[in-house]
């Protein structure tokens, strides 16, 4: 693992469900960016269903401001996932069309 202040580090990758439930996890490094790990984690997500194949894709996915990266957002919509993603503050202004306010509803 990695070394910080107090010793080494570690950080859990976690996905849950709405309801707090861990659906899938991973440990990594604790200066494992956490964007480099998201596709491995969502691919080990199996959610049972009461008939038919379980299901791998959540409706939507909400994270941080760590998420907020344009191959990130390409692969959720490639794969029909909501994306309730915060947008990081950014030099140049944000990208046209992409609504300004977060929607925390969604």
């Amino acid at each position: 693992m990695s070394r910080s202040r107090g010793g080494f580090g570690s950080k859990i990758h976690l996905v849950t469900y709405a309801g707090g439930i861990p659906l899938a996890a991973e440990v990594t490094a604790e200066q494992t960016h956490d964007s480099t790990r998201l596709e491995g984690v969502m691919g080990a997500v199996r959610s049972a269903r009461p008939i038919g194949r379980q299901r791998t894709r959540p409706a939507a996915l909400a994270g941080d401001k760590a998420y907020d990266l344009p191959g990130i957002r390409q692969w959720l919509r490639r794969r029909g996932i909501g994306a309730v993603i915060p947008e990081k503050r950014k030099p140049h202004g944000r990208k046209p069309g992409r609504s300004p306010e977060f929607n925390a509803a969604k």
